[in-house]
């Protein structure tokens, strides 16, 4: 009787997040996703030609960073910026052939997508009962829908204004939480959380600084120093190719 309630609350809560899913489908008009046209609005427009650079420039050269000369009086793409979320739109577009113009409209939505989800699989790893993960997942719309700012990350209009990189790491964020909680209290998913945590730090640096403190949390509050050196290496090697030279390369200024 028990395991039978337990998959009727799970056939719910996938129910409720597919509704959301449609709904964030529906609200933005995946349509427009679709349209082979180049996307605007605050930083956004300009993501288009460095999302193109990696893809006919630096990538074709082996390469993941570079000068890019037509980027302000010269620039060095993805030395000071955040690689996956582009390589979001460029894989698929590489491999697949979809036009550059869609597929960045995809990546830039991802973290929308991903949010309520994200929040769903984090309650359930910190072994939250239903129907708070699924509560959680709703709770997510709140935070994107918030009005009050238009820049600072983590709601649609500031993805929309071009912080999409920042909305993809809190995504990954908001699920490294309940996972990384859940490996700490039984000593595993090491691995997994150490790429997890070394793709939010390549992702974007404002949301890799609270996940952390998670890091200090779980020090002060069991002390599993090996665990927790273990995922820092495991994110530092994740992170390496690109922290390494933006280390040694700084500017004394």
């Amino acid at each position: 009787m028990r395991s039978k309630t337990h998959r009727i609350y799970n056939y719910i809560d996938m129910l409720i997040l597919l509704e959301l899913t449609a709904f964030l489908m529906i609200y933005f008009d995946v349509r427009y996703l679709l349209i082979d046209t180049v996307v605007t609005g605050g930083d956004t427009a300009s993501w288009h030609g460095v999302a193109d650079h990696l893809m006919k420039v630096l990538i074709p050269s082996g390469r993941l960073t570079g000068w890019d000369m037509g980027n302000f009086a010269g620039y060095p793409n993805f030395n000071f910026y955040f690689l996956p979320p582009f390589l979001l739109a460029v894989v698929p577009s590489t491999l697949f052939g979809i036009p550059l113009t869609i597929a960045l409209k995809w990546a830039i939505m991802s973290g929308i997508f991903l949010l309520p989800p994200a929040a769903y699989w984090s309650l359930r790893n910190m072994e939250y009962r239903f129907p708070v993960p699924i509560m959680g997942a709703a709770g997510t719309m709140l935070l994107m829908f918030n009005e009050s700012y238009t820049m600072f990350g983590a709601n649609t209009l500031s993805t929309f204004a071009g912080e999409f990189s920042y909305m993809f790491a809190f995504a990954l964020f908001i699920y490294f939480i309940g996972s990384f909680y859940r490996g700490y209290k039984s000593e595993s998913r090491v691995l997994v959380n150490g790429i997890l945590l070394g793709l939010i730090g390549l992702s974007h640096l404002f949301v890799f600084i609270p996940a952390l403190f998670l890091l200090v949390y779980a020090f002060f509050d069991a002390g599993r120093v090996r665990y927790l050196l273990a995922v820092g290496l495991n994110a530092f090697a994740i992170m390496a190719f690109w922290i390494l030279p933006l280390v040694v390369l700084r500017h004394p200024y």
